[in-house]
């Protein structure tokens, strides 16, 4: 037991021992970083305050040079341009980031500076003016841009279409009554588009009279003036128009318009006798047709029929001595003779059909 006791004291001590030496070198490592880091630290800021100096005395020594020296400013200001073109052709990130820039110190300025946005009002609008005028797919591409902002404003926004609809209004009626040539066409177009749908459509003709008829009465009922006017309208009309020829010519028509009737009276008449008589003829001759009834049988069909749908049967018609035997035969086949010596009818289509060498239809 004492044995063991003593061994894991000494495992102990060994452990501890690496741990403690384990320990003591990460502090160590970790102080040895801290002070590498400082040492950094310290040339970056050495390093960053030559680096300043050095170039505020190159600007110094530059704005210097360029004030004084005016060819060296000029092949200065050259030299810049080339490097900002060139960079800015070959790097796209750059570019990019100009273009932002500019974007934003514009913005900027645009909303700052209300000088800077009249300006730049004007000048935009002198572009565009100029560019509309001179390339005419700009010119039409504008046109239909426009069109359709304003098509899709009119059907989206309300207030924008009921302000465009009284501006339109206002327009018309300014022009209506200021311009005379424009408010005789309006006149002429609404004459003949109500001319129109007074002749086409039933229905608008039947309103405008009865809307014309009230407005007429009401003014005749409540103005004594139109009423004593139209009377006196219709008086003064009377006394020109009844004239000893008037008179004449109106008994003329009249008695005209009562022979004409008399003469229709008459051909009615005469049509209505004429198609009596047809009727009565066609009924007699068909009552003297079915006066015997249908006991006429056909030999072929078998059917009892009336005496205008047979014809008496003379064998010699259909079977004749040039025939072969087959033919005979066949055309014998369709006949049903009877040992009675009565005469014999066939059927009007059966013999039509055996005459022709065919299997009758009813057959």
């Amino acid at each position: 037991m004492n044995a063991d006791s003593d061994d894991q004291k000494i495992v102990k001590d060994i452990v501890n021992k690496t741990v403690s030496r384990v320990c003591r070198r990460d502090n160590e490592r970790n102080r040895q970083l801290q002070n590498r880091n400082e040492k950094k630290k310290s040339r970056n800021n050495v390093h960053n305050e030559t680096s300043i100096l050095k170039l505020s005395r190159q600007s110094n020594w530059l704005k210097k040079k360029t004030s004084h020296n005016v060819s060296f400013r000029v092949n200065e200001n050259e030299r810049l341009r080339k490097c900002y073109h060139n960079k800015y052709q070959n790097n796209t990130d750059f570019r990019n980031n100009e273009k932002a820039r500019s974007n934003l110190h514009v913005r900027m300025k645009y909303h700052a500076d209300s000088n800077v946005r009249e300006k730049i009002k004007s000048h935009s609008k002198k572009d565009s003016f100029q560019k509309y005028h001179n390339d005419k797919i700009f010119c039409e591409k504008t046109k239909i841009q426009s069109r359709n902002n304003s098509f899709r404003k009119y059907h989206s926004n309300t207030t924008f279409r009921n302000k465009i609809k009284t501006k339109s209004k206002i327009h018309i009626l300014n022009k209506y009554h200021d311009n005379s040539d424009f408010r005789n066409q309006l006149k002429t177009k609404s004459k003949i588009h109500v001319l129109n749908k007074y002749h086409n459509n039933l229905n608008f003709r039947n309103q405008y009279k009865a809307h014309s008829k009230k407005r007429v009465s009401k003014k005749y009922k409540s103005d004594p003036m139109i009423r004593m006017k139209t009377i006196e309208r219709a008086m003064n009309w009377y006394r020109k128009n009844n004239t000893l020829m008037r008179q004449n010519s109106r008994r003329l028509y009249n008695q005209c318009k009562r022979i004409l009737k008399k003469y229709n009276a008459i051909q009615n008449h005469k049509c209505i006798f004429k198609h009596r008589n047809l009727y009565m003829n066609n009924l007699n001759r068909f009552r003297q047709i079915t006066k015997e009834g249908p006991d006429y049988v056909c030999i072929s069909c078998r059917l009892a029929l009336f005496r205008n749908q047979v014809i008496p049967f003379v064998e010699e018609k259909y079977i004749k001595q040039t025939m072969s035997d087959e033919i005979k035969k066949h055309i014998q086949s369709y006949f049903m003779y009877s040992s009675s010596r009565e005469l014999k009818w066939i059927c009007k289509s059966c013999s039509d059909k055996i005459k022709k060498r065919q299997m009758p239809s009813r057959a």
